[in-house]
């Protein structure tokens, strides 16, 4: 007989696949064909594309897009490998041993610039041990809530925290994950009285709080928006500098006073060892900043709420900068832990 979870990933995974055929037959664009080749003549065989989340997840899907983009384009085989374990640290370890000739990339996500600052095992820096290629996507968290919650804006919500001092709870996807970042992050900047209880995935936070068993809900948008339009539950504020198309109506948690210049998105990024030539680094980036305006690639990214991005190398790499501090001050200042 087979085995039920088995069965259900298979299912679940399906419409991610069947639709990866009809993108990259639909994908053809002159822009990606004017994109620059490596002086160097790279890639001259087969290139893996590692990542380090199951079949199926956001960043695979991503990965996946990419990879038959880059096999179109560079006219070498591009394989996607799964290598799963310690939010993505066991893909990490891999890419950051292998020889920088452009055969062994990353397909990295906000987690691979959060864990490295809760684990005191890991033999790699998550910015200096890699090259920074190109940024694909980003896409915010959403706060949301029990629609019997009496609370309709991230103001009231703080308010309603602090009417006893029990407070409230929320479910995240996980220790060490960005859906607790960003509520903890909201904590620094006001008296928010909330108590994390976090799951193994975002889907399975979402049941205790659409069955009304915990308040407040952290969770990347495109996970809940359909439990948004069934109005199983209530959106608060998203995590994204600025209102997003995918929900208007909601605002940033940045609108609230208090909280101006408030951040915290995710993102996925291809990475390579550090030392990846220039060239190979060059041409890469410039093939996939083609795709921030290629109608089929902005499509499939529509599906999960996230948006393209389009940024140099360098400032890919800055942005790593940045982020490996914010989370790093974050965690040394909340006290986060993996098992908390």
């Amino acid at each position: 007989m087979p085995n039920r979870r088995n069965v259900l990933s298979t299912l679940a995974l399906a419409p991610a696949l069947a639709h990866l055929g009809a993108f990259a037959q639909a994908s053809g664009s002159s822009a990606a064909s004017s994109a620059p080749r490596p002086a160097s003549g790279w890639p001259q065989q087969a290139s893996k594309v590692y990542v380090g989340f199951a079949a199926g997840g956001g960043t695979d899907v991503l990965a996946r897009l990419f990879a038959q983009r880059l096999e179109a384009h560079f006219k070498q085989p591009f394989v996607v490998e799964n290598k799963t374990g310690a939010s993505g640290a066991i893909a990490a370890v891999g890419v950051a041993k292998a020889p920088p000739d452009g055969h062994s990339l990353l397909m990295a996500a906000d987690a691979h610039l959060i864990y490295p600052h809760l684990s005191t095992g890991l033999t790699y820096k998550a910015v200096d041990d890699f090259t920074p290629i190109a940024c694909l996507s980003s896409g915010p968290q959403v706060i949301a809530v029990h629609p019997d919650v009496p609370a309709g804006t991230l103001a009231e919500l703080i308010a309603l925290s602090n009417k006893d001092k029990k407070g409230l709870a929320y479910a995240s996807g996980g220790a060490g994950t960005l859906t607790q970042m960003v509520v903890e992050l909201i904590k620094t900047q006001s008296d928010l009285n909330i108590t994390h209880i976090p799951f193994k995935g975002s889907g399975p936070s979402l049941i205790p709080v659409i069955a009304g068993e915990i308040p407040v809900l952290s969770s990347p948008l495109g996970i809940v928006l359909p439990h948004i339009a069934s109005k199983k539950l209530k959106p608060i504020a998203v995590t994204s500098a600025k209102r997003t198309k995918f929900l208007p109506n909601t605002p940033p948690v940045a609108e609230t006073k208090g909280f101006e210049g408030y951040e915290a998105t995710s993102w996925v990024g291809l990475l390579g060892p550090k030392g990846l030539p220039a060239d190979i680094v060059q041409a890469i980036n410039a093939f996939a900043g083609t795709l921030a305006t290629d109608p089929a690639f902005v499509e499939r990214l529509d599906k999960n709420a996230w948006s393209p991005v389009s940024l140099s190398a360098a400032d890919f790499k800055a942005k790593m900068e940045r982020d490996s501090a914010k989370w790093k001050k974050l965690i040394d200042q909340q006290g986060i832990k993996l098992d908390a």
